[in-house]
């Protein structure tokens, strides 16, 4: 019985603490583990979002590029009378 009472004993005083400290020790590694790739998930994100932003403001850039260079080619004018006294006399 004292035996098993020793054994108790050094596995109460030794083991045990030591088996806690292991165990916060594999947390504390783990919560580091998903900070990081938390952090690095959060800056790709960042990066992308940046790199659409810029993407939708240069094709916005370039479509009214295009709209200019369309108008300055092809200019409509159009003159609608809004009286008989403005309309031309086509007699």
């Amino acid at each position: 019985m004292t035996h098993i009472i020793t054994i108790l004993h050094y596995f109460i005083e030794y083991i045990l603490p030591t088996l806690s400290n292991i165990i916060i020790g594999c947390s504390a590694a783990t919560t580091a583990f998903f900070a990081w790739k938390g952090l690095s998930i959060w800056k790709n994100q960042y990066k992308a979002k940046n790199n659409h932003e810029l993407a939708r403001r240069l094709l916005i850039s370039i479509y009214e590029y295009r709209d200019a260079i369309r108008y300055i080619r092809n200019p409509v004018v159009t003159y609608t009378p809004k009286t008989k006294q403005e309309a031309p006399d086509r007699s």
